[in-house]
């Protein structure tokens, strides 16, 4: 008689890579969540230009569902799932900070 196989750990089910898509996934989401609230907001449809300044504060406003994503995934066991999400959160904060940066010092030197 064998010994049973033990259970692969739960935090390894989906890798980082899937954390990754998910978050982009998490974007394109929140983004047309966003279009669609602005545009029944006004009877004129202009409020779906309230993605500009989404868009604009990417870097502060995914966190809003990015941290719930990552606590769910902790939650569940799926920790390689909750770092991919927090590497995408943290390269699209580092690169809105560069982006915003470097207008700044264009502005001040331009």
């Amino acid at each position: 008689m064998s010994s049973p196989v033990p259970p692969r750990p739960r935090g390894e089910a989906l890798p980082i890579a899937g954390g990754l898509l998910s978050a982009g996934a998490l974007h394109v989401l929140a983004s047309i969540l966003i279009v669609v609230i602005g545009s029944a907001a006004t009877k004129s449809g202009e409020g779906a230009y309230a993605i500009l300044f989404f868009w604009a504060g990417i870097g502060l406003a995914q966190w809003v569902y990015l941290l719930p994503a990552w606590l769910l995934a902790r939650v569940l066991g799926f920790r390689a799932f909750g770092k991919g999400l927090l590497i995408a959160g943290a390269v699209v904060t580092l690169l809105s900070a560069l982006c915003w940066g470097s207008l700044g010092i264009g502005s001040l030197f331009g």
